[in-house]
């Protein structure tokens, strides 16, 4: 299909006039498309690296899910998630979150950048690292949800004979807030099994302990459960439900979620 090099005036003034929330709605949604597209098109093999353990030095991982949005009852949320290889031993990367209700065109998100350092590596498959990370609310959520930085601590074994393909990861973080608000404890705990060559699944508990639990909306707890399978060599589908166990929110119930993983 050809598309014309030149748009009519009403055409270019009604892109003028469109909202930014237009705008990003868009380009995220064209995004997840061709990631998409790119997944199911994939005959690359590679690993996936998450949690405590890095990435291989030039190796990249996207993530792109999309499900009802967990902080409402009539939205959705869309996640974007990416990391890369950018030194032995060292991971970049960054998340993007858009959440939209059914009846309101703005949306809110949040964008966070991070880098993952491993310090130490034994010889049984476990790993330590350390990770940075800044972000802060896009959308609406410029206004309450500020620039902040988080430092965290993880550490990830793998296992081996029976339990080959096993592993169980943790981490405890600090969230140094601005703009008035609490800083926050932050801690998980994971564990991922294989049960088919081509299927894993996984659990984590996550929690976020804010130190203003006056506030409307905190959540202390939260249990996410995946299943992915590798159809393609390198690009997975994913399920994952999210349901909060302590907090303000408990009328949410369970979310679930559906997702596209590719290596590359």
């Amino acid at each position: 299909m050809r598309f014309p090099r030149v748009q009519p005036l009403g055409a270019r003034l009604a892109l003028r006039r469109a909202p930014f929330s237009v705008w990003f709605t868009a380009w995220f949604t064209a995004w997840a498309l061709a990631a998409g597209l790119a997944a199911f098109l994939a005959v690359m093999p590679g690993g996936a690296a998450a949690g405590a353990w890095t990435a291989r030095e030039g190796a990249s991982f996207t993530s792109i899910s999309n499900g009802m949005d967990p902080d409402g009852r009539t939205g959705f949320r869309r996640d974007l998630y990416y990391e890369h290889g950018w030194a032995e031993a060292v991971t970049v990367g960054f998340n993007v979150n858009q959440q939209q209700t059914w009846h309101d065109e703005a949306f809110s998100g949040r964008v966070e950048g991070f880098l993952r350092q491993r310090i130490w590596e034994g010889a049984k498959g476990d790993v330590a690292a350390v990770q940075l990370e800044f972000g802060g609310g896009i959308g609406k959520a410029e206004i309450d949800d500020r620039p902040d930085g988080a430092a965290r601590i993880l550490y990830g074994r793998g296992f081996g004979g029976p339990l080959e393909g096993a592993w169980v990861e943790g981490s405890l973080g600090w969230r140094r807030e601005t703009g008035g608000d609490s800083d926050r404890a932050l801690a998980v705990a994971a564990a991922g099994l294989h049960l088919t060559r081509d299927t894993m699944a996984m659990t984590a508990l996550e929690a976020d302990m804010r130190g203003d639990r006056a506030s409307e909306d905190w959540e202390v707890l939260r249990l996410t459960a995946t299943v992915a399978h590798e159809f393609r060599p390198g690009a997975r589908i994913a399920f994952r439900m999210v349901t909060p166990l302590i907090g303000r929110r408990m009328e949410e119930g369970v979310n679930l979620r559906i997702g596209v993983w590719r290596n590359f």
